[in-house]
């Protein structure tokens, strides 16, 4: 059983190391056939210019953030005020009464100044 043991052992670690070797070569061959097309040319990579840094960072362009920031706060409220002045159904003054009701207005309570009663 030992016998059968340490040559089963033997053969494993045999044939780990002979896929270790065949990992290797395999990498070599990988390895060998793009240096042989570099050395050919055969590689469509062309370099026309250098790269250049820019003189100036291209994002974020403070001015126009603030300026675009600006526009849209002022488009949203304008238009926040026109959406709760049209949902807005309050009755205000003799004309919303007519308007509303269909009906004729006949009288108005004033406003009474509340500082002037005492």
């Amino acid at each position: 059983m030992t016998d059968k043991k340490t040559k089963q052992d033997r053969l494993q670690a045999e044939v780990k190391r002979l896929e270790d070797t065949r990992k290797l070569l395999a990498d070599k061959t990988a390895q060998t056939q793009i240096a042989r097309s570099i050395d050919l040319g055969s590689t469509s990579v062309v370099v026309f210019s250098p790269a250049m840094a820019p003189a100036e960072p291209v994002k974020p362009k403070k001015k126009l953030n603030i300026a675009l920031a600006f526009v849209l706060g002022l488009m949203a409220s304008v238009s926040l005020a026109f959406l709760l002045e049209f949902l807005d159904n309050t009755i205000k003054n003799p004309e919303d009464v007519a308007q509303h009701l269909e009906l004729p207005v006949l009288g108005m309570i004033p406003l009474a100044d509340v500082r002037s009663s005492e």
